[in-house]
């Protein structure tokens, strides 16, 4: 595995964390889902919504990379399941990533 699919990975299991409630108070409102922002269905109403960002440095931070690549993982991987089991999902589906490019 690649540092850079190290990386993301740990941006996006912060994520997931965040989903489960698991984080500190302060950061429950940090990531924000589709749907709490349109007051229409959308095919992608349980990704992250992508706020907008002024600088390149606002493209840097957690809460913009963790929900771009939260958005870019598979349906499957966005289910609930425990910590322990995303890990092992999210790693394979990046290993396997990488074999087909």
């Amino acid at each position: 595995m690649t540092e850079r699919q190290k990386s993301c990975g740990i941006k996006v299991v912060i994520t997931l964390v965040h989903r489960n409630n698991e984080l500190s108070e302060i950061y429950r409102d940090y990531f924000v889902i589709n749907s709490t922002v349109h007051s229409h269905c959308t095919s992608q109403k349980i990704d992250l919504h992508i706020s907008s960002v002024q600088k390149s440095i606002g493209q840097k931070s957690i809460q913009y990379i963790g929900s771009v690549l939260w958005n870019e993982i598979p349906q499957l991987l966005k289910n609930p399941m425990s910590k322990y089991t995303f890990k092992r999902k999210l790693k394979a589906h990046l290993l396997n990533e990488q074999a087909i490019f």
